[in-house]
């Protein structure tokens, strides 16, 4: 493992190291009042998970408690050492001290790091916790808005923008976390097994015609999640806009 027991958070001037679970428990206003110290311990050290800090001797865990003022505490880790100090201990970028990488993820040393891509990277995980937390709200959401985007499909009737609002749906779910994605990807496999048997079986096409649609279908579905995965706040159609075909309905370009 790294070592850990130099790092100093200048943000929240404490030692204190956040754990990817500690963001995903964290409600609205608790990951707003840390952004600005999650952003600074992103850049500098990293984020590390829970079982990659345990027995580590570098820091120490503190079980919650009470503060005079009655303010609780949550449990956590802090760094060993780390203190309100100058010089290479309080400043990791100049020191050789090494950082910790969740696989997958952002971590100090990444190329292009930007306060927008660390901003994605801790509201994704944060939307990826509350959705594991409450799956069934996250599902009754990425339902919700397959239906919505059906209805609208229906409504714009333009050819080829049945590729923007299926990729449209897939953004929307993605952005609710990892259940949103994973659910979505259910919903549009389904959907398309069962638009290509219809095509087929019920409409005549050609089978060769229809699993080409189907293979385009798929692709939309994926770009979507993908899109979604990696921009959580911006809308779907500041992303999605390549998708929207000729004479697409202005009442749909913004929304």
């Amino acid at each position: 493992m790294p070592k850990l027991k130099d790092f100093f958070n200048k943000i929240s001037n404490s030692n204190r190291i956040f754990t990817a679970e500690d963001i995903g428990e964290m409600s609205g206003n608790e990951y707003q009042q840390n952004e600005k110290a999650i952003f600074h311990q992103l850049q500098n050290l990293g984020v590390p998970r829970r079982n990659q800090l345990s027995g580590n001797p570098d820091v120490i865990y503190v079980n919650s408690y009470t503060k005079a003022d009655g303010t609780q505490v949550k449990a956590h880790y802090r760094s060993k050492n780390g203190s309100s100090m100058t010089g290479a201990a309080a400043n990791l970028n100049n020191s050789n001290t090494n950082n910790i990488t969740l696989q997958g993820s952002i971590s100090k040393n990444d190329n292009n790091l930007n306060g927008n891509a660390i901003s994605d990277y801790l509201l994704g995980m944060f939307n990826d916790y509350k959705s594991i937390e409450d799956p069934l709200n996250t599902a009754a959401y990425t339902l919700g808005s397959f239906l919505t985007n059906y209805n609208e499909m229906k409504d714009a009737d333009t050819h080829g923008a049945d590729k923007y609002f299926h990729a449209r749906a897939n953004y929307n779910a993605a952005q609710q976390g990892i259940v949103g994605s994973v659910v979505a990807k259910m919903i549009s496999d389904l959907r398309e097994w069962t638009d290509n048997y219809r095509n087929v079986n019920e409409k005549g096409y050609d089978p060769a015609f229809s699993l080409q649609d189907i293979r385009e279908d798929q692709q939309a579905n994926e770009e979507g999640r993908e899109l979604g995965r990696r921009f959580p706040t911006a809308p779907a159609y500041e992303k999605l806009r390549h998708r929207m075909p000729n004479g697409f309905p202005e009442r749909y370009k913004r929304r």
